[in-house]
This record gives C-alpha cells, sequence and structure tokens, in this order.
C-alpha cells in the first residue's frame, strides 16, 4: 500500500515540476521575442498609456504656472504678427524685470523659454483653452487683468493693427469671463 502511494506522488511532483519548467521556457521565449509579463499587468499597463500621453503632449500644453503662461501669452501677442522686433524685446524684457520681479537674467530665460514653446507655427488662439487648462485656476483676478494690460502694452507698440493680437486678448478674456458665469473660478 505505501509502495502505490509513493509512485503516485512521485509521478504527480514530476508533472509539476515538468509543467513549471515548461512555464518557464515559455516564459523565456516570449521573453526573447519581446512579450513581457510586464504587458498583462493592468497597472503597469496604465503607466505605460499615462507616460505615454503625457510624452507626445506638446510642451506648451504642460505649464501650470500663471506666471510663465502669463509670460507665454505676452510673447504670443508680439510673436502674433511675425518676428518680434527689437523695441518689443525689450519692452517684454523690461517688463519680465519690474512688472514681474524677475533679474535680468531670469527675465532673459523666461522670455527665450517662451519664444521656444512658441517656435512651431501655432495658432495661439485656438488652443488657448488647452494651453490654460492646468492654469486657469490658479489665476487670480489680480494677474487676469495685470496679464490682459501687459498684452494690450505689446499690442499697442505695433504700428499696423493686428486681427490676431486682438484675437488673442480676446480670447483670454472670453476663457476668463466663461470660467466665471461657471463658477469654477474664485475671483480673489
Amino acid at each position: 500500500m505505501t509502495v502505490k502511494y509513493k509512485e503516485i506522488t512521485v509521478h504527480i511532483i514530476l508533472a509539476l515540476a515538468g509543467a513549471i519548467i515548461t512555464i518557464l521556457v515559455l516564459i523565456n521565449r516570449l521573453g526573447a521575442a519581446g512579450i513581457t509579463l510586464d504587458s498583462f499587468n493592468p497597472f503597469a499597463w496604465y503607466r505605460k498609456h499615462k507616460w505615454l500621453n503625457r510624452y507626445h503632449t506638446k510642451p506648451i500644453f504642460t505649464i501650470d504656472d500663471p506666471q510663465k503662461v502669463a509670460a507665454l501669452l505676452i510673447v504670443a501677442v508680439a510673436k502674433a504678427d511675425g518676428l518680434i522686433s527689437i523695441e518689443e524685446k525689450n519692452k517684454i524684457l523690461n517688463m519680465f524685470e519690474k512688472d514681474f520681479g524677475h533679474v535680468k537674467q531670469e527675465a532673459s530665460g523666461l522670455f527665450t523659454s517662451s519664444a521656444f514653446f512658441l517656435k512651431d507655427e501655432m495658432d495661439v488662439v485656438s488652443n488657448l483653452s488647452k494651453i490654460l487648462e492646468l492654469s486657469a485656476m490658479d489665476f487670480t483676478q489680480n494677474q487676469i487683468q495685470f496679464t490682459i494690460e501687459c498684452m494690450q502694452k505689446i499690442a499697442a507698440m505695433s504700428n499696423e493693427n493686428s486681427t490676431e493680437k486682438d484675437k488673442i486678448i480676446e480670447k483670454f478674456k472670453r476663457h476668463f469671463e466663461g470660467l466665471k458665469k461657471t463658477s469654477q473660478f474664485d475671483s480673489v
């Protein structure tokens, strides 16, 4: 009786060992073919797709600091009708230094980064809601008014009337008016 029990146990252990080895070999071969177990993990899949979405998002849509967004929009107004003139650039740098409270080097860096974000020929007017998506709730009423005033000063420097500059300013105003109406925005 005990002999049969040992024979059955040995066969079961050998079958389990064979199955485990087969599974390990298959996992190894799948890994060599480029299929990993991580692709079956829903948490890893979620992290991967979240990272891919962030990777493929344009950097201009990831700015979440109201001051940087304001600087970006001021430079966008200056660049709306083509190249930025030397007078406009100096006025913007002066604004960044005096009104934003940056030292000369920081103001230059803020201008350069804003110009870099706008280097792609992008329609700021149609993408303004995406640009403001992360930072709109952090804007105070004073920051909104200050940004509008700065954009208007830069727009007024241009000799010719640019409808594109006016569109950016008006869309910015309407964006925050829309937030006030839907009561998603607290005026501070």
